[in-house]
């Protein structure tokens, strides 16, 4: 169970594979570009980047925390940037990975380093807009494969549909939508800025109450009744801290100004798709369950597991929050 459960968790090894994410996205005003950097604290130097002819650095700010750096580079190009155009970085590494807002597919791709040190692509492959079309295709996908590929929104997930079914279930799940879309648009917008470690953390202890909720319902005598209008509420407010998550994601991917919109609403409509494809394998495997006797067991199971795994992920992100990730 140890072994699986720091698999589970990238955090904890970032000062063994040194590995730092890039992410090139365009800003309000033209001309102007923003350089997302995610690294580890330890390869952090001094040295500027190298850019493009035409371009200067025009202000940074760090907002990382704890054994990882995270930097928004402010930029400004007196010229449209090409294909041949590079940026250069200062820092060694291991692996890089690098997504850029003038690429032609707008994905995230594992860069060749020269001596530990990237050199970023940042128009690579199309320098033109993209169909909107095209644009909600693709932040569609990357909403559905971003829920199925969120552990701990999966597991909160998995908490409600051991909770209860049927209607109750359906009622909390759109709770839980509604919540989490509301907050995934005022975080997006800028509406409301939270810092991301905190979030994470609760995000975890979120986990950990529904799944103690799960198992005190299987002791709850018949007759004292669901509490569906509190666990609505319970629902409905840690939905608002998932689609701050959410929201991080979507930042993380790298929008255009013109594609605001149509990436809102598309990544939100993919996270649905993807949150109702989980839900519905979860009740058909537990229908299969209870048709052959092993649902109470098989509840009980899960339970303890995703409040095990929440607790693990409060205690590691908490951790991570005051660089306290090597003590793990």
């Amino acid at each position: 169970m140890a072994g699986f459960l720091l698999t589970l968790t990238g955090v904890a090894k970032a000062d063994v594979f040194n590995a730092g994410d890039f992410s090139f996205t365009r800003s309000t005003t033209a001309g102007s570009y923003v350089l997302t950097v995610d690294l580890p604290r330890t390869v952090m130097t001094p040295d500027p980047l190298t850019l493009p002819a035409g371009c200067a650095e025009t202000g940074r700010e760090e907002t990382g925390s704890g054994a990882r750096l995270a930097l928004a580079i402010s930029l400004h190009c007196d010229r449209p940037l090409t294909e041949d155009d590079r940026i250069g970085t200062p820092w060694r590494l291991d692996g890089a990975r690098f997504q850029s807002a003038l690429s032609a597919d707008h994905a995230r791709h594992p860069l060749e380093l020269e001596a530990g040190r990237a050199a970023l692509p940042v128009a690579l492959g199309m320098p033109v807009e993209r169909s909107l079309t095209a644009a909600a295709c693709a932040y569609l996908d990357h909403g559905v494969m971003h829920i199925l590929t969120g552990w701990d929104h999966l597991t909160f997930v998995l908490c409600l549909c051991m909770l209860t079914g049927g209607s109750r279930l359906l009622l909390l799940i759109t709770t839980f939508t509604i919540g989490h879309s509301i907050s995934l648009i005022l975080s997006f917008l800028h509406v409301v800025n939270v810092p991301e470690p905190p979030v994470e953390a609760v995000i975890a202890l979120s986990i950990m109450f529904m799944a103690q909720e799960g198992v005190l319902a299987i002791h709850r005598p018949a007759a004292a009744g669901f509490p569906l209008a509190r666990y609505a509420f319970v629902v409905g407010s840690f939905g608002l801290l998932h689609g701050l998550g959410f929201a991080d994601a979507l930042k993380e991917i790298g929008v255009a100004p013109h594609e605001r919109l149509v990436a809102l609403v598309s990544f939100n409509v993919g996270v649905e798709i993807g949150q109702l494809i989980f839900v519905v394998v979860v009740e058909t495997a537990f229908w299969l369950c209870r048709s052959i006797g092993i649902s109470q067991q098989t509840r009980s199971l899960l339970l303890y597991a995703a409040g095990s795994l929440g607790a693990f992920w409060m205690v590691d992100r908490i951790a991570s929050m005051f660089g306290l990730v090597a003590a793990l």
